[in-house]
């Protein structure tokens, strides 16, 4: 009897018709894996974005799955939907064409439908073309990558009776999430954007967000971004607002149940009223927040939401707020420190330079929600110095700016005996009543002051003051006031 041989065709026709067996049967089964991994991969990126993500329709299919995402941001009216496809891997040739290995558990191309709220300005904005496109890789670890654009726009609109000009060059954005150590890598890219009116021009140039970070032990996000902006002009009547070389960093990290973040903002020029501020640097960091506190105030911030919903009215809201807040302020502060230092800011009208330092002490679970046993706590160190043309001029901004509400609030004489006081004359007199106070002081052609708080002490430049006694004043003097 002899024994059939087996020759290498046959034997590469056997492993060629596995694997087409395999090829064709796993986008099937990936089907099933993929839309249950999708939805905890979503659970986990709401978590560390703070936005709710909830999956409204999912459709399997053999080769690919259809897919509605809905986004809501917490504590606002964004709430808008992503319609996807969801290609089914082990192998997507698609992706060769861009230089991408086709082997992958998914690919989820996928496109924005609007809100109906938002809709009347994004079918004027992008006249039925898709205003946000995006591609998801899902590789076989669980991790995934996104690219996505928002197209170029150059269009007139109508809003509210008034015509506006939107000139974008779009915006880029990539996205990676790592599901091995749930990091979320991102950067945001908007070269150019104009938006202009009859009165109003806005002009913003080459911007870019980008954030690393990762959902810490205690629940709340931990990371480090970076927003750099090359130019930022603004042009109202009369009035111009420009910045230039903006780039604002900021970090965010714990140790044990205690939270520390720090910022740093540089801007290389500032155009306000026809002057000129800049370089700006400002330092500034919060650490030693309780993680646990926070979170407490997050909770209770959704319950006052909610309250609003219902209709409660606003005095017994702030009256529950305010409540909670007590309760929580000497477990959140007990071991926080605040700086903020140095803060220079140069100009043609001269330098500011200022300090800030905050610290509480003596506070644990135990300190009693008592305003003014946490007042004995507070360690406080404020010292600044401004040459005198550039506080004038920081003075003259503020009434400016606040001229609008405090004419509001007003009666019609009121407003009227207000406007008749020429500016010059409101600065110099505010001035001279920080002076009188003790608030300020002048020496050699520069406004200076250092205060300081510590065990319930207060001194103004080297003269002892009742703290309760300067708090109330300031909290009674008339708005806009600094």
């Amino acid at each position: 009897m002899s024994t059939k041989k087996i020759s290498l065709v046959e034997v590469l026709i056997w492993i060629f018709s596995i694997l087409l067996v395999v090829v064709v049967a796993s986008p099937f089964a990936l089907g099933f894996k993929i839309q249950n991994d999708y939805s905890v991969m979503l659970r986990n990126l709401s978590n560390i974005l703070q936005v709710d993500i909830r999956v409204m329709q999912y459709n399997r299919g053999f080769f690919s799955s259809s897919a509605i995402i809905e986004y809501a941001v917490p504590n606002s009216a964004v709430n808008f939907r992503m319609q996807e496809e969801i290609i089914h891997g082990p192998v997507y040739l698609g992706l060769i064409n861009q230089g991408k290995s086709p082997l992958v558990a998914a690919v989820i191309k996928g496109n924005a439908t609007s809100s109906p709220a938002s809709d009347p300005i994004m079918r004027q904005l992008f006249s039925g073309n898709n205003a946000l496109v995006y591609q998801n890789l899902i590789d076989f670890a669980g991790n995934f990558k996104t690219e996505g654009y928002l197209p170029p726009i150059n269009k007139v609109i109508q809003l509210d009776a008034v015509e506006f000009k939107v000139r974008s060059s779009g915006m880029v954005f990539t996205e990676h999430y790592s599901a091995i150590n749930g990091t979320l890598t991102g950067e945001v890219s908007v070269p150019s954007f104009n938006l202009s009116e009859i009165d109003t021009n806005i002009n913003l140039q080459d911007m870019k967000l980008s954030f690393h970070g990762s959902m810490g032990q205690n629940g709340l996000m931990m990371g480090d971004s970076v927003l750099a902006l090359a130019k930022l002009d603004i042009k109202s009547l009369d009035e111009q607002f420009a910045m230039h070389n903006l780039n604002v960093r900021s970090i965010t990290s714990e140790h044990g149940v205690l939270v520390d973040s720090q910022a740093q903002v540089n801007v290389r020029e500032i155009y306000a009223s026809n002057q000129k501020l800049g370089p700006v640097s400002i330092n500034a960091s919060v650490n030693g927040l309780n993680a646990r506190s926070i979170k407490q105030l997050q909770a209770a911030q959704k319950e006052i939401e909610a309250k609003v919903k219902q209709g409660v009215p606003p005095e017994q809201i702030n009256a529950m707020m305010a409540g909670q807040m007590l309760g929580l302020l000497p477990d959140l502060f007990k071991q926080a420190e605040i700086k903020v230092m140095p803060v220079s800011i140069e100009s043609e009208m001269g330098k500011l330079e200022a300090n800030f330092n905050l610290a509480m002490e003596g506070l644990d679970n135990n300190a009693p929600a008592d305003p003014l046993f946490m007042l004995n706590a507070i360690n406080l160190k404020i010292d600044f110095s401004v040459d005198e043309p550039l506080m004038r001029q920081l003075v003259e901004w503020q009434y400016v700016t606040n001229q609008e509400r405090l004419n509001a609030l007003g009666t019609a004489s009121s407003q009227k005996a207000e406007a008749d006081i020429q500016l010059e004359q409101k600065v110099t007199e505010n001035l001279q009543g920080m002076l009188d106070e003790n608030w300020l002081v002048f020496e050699n052609g520069t406004y200076k002051s250092d205060i300081s708080l510590q065990q319930g002490v207060m001194t103004l430049n080297d003269k002892s003051v009742d703290p309760m006694q300067q708090i109330m004043s300031q909290m009674s003097a008339p708005a806009g006031t600094p």
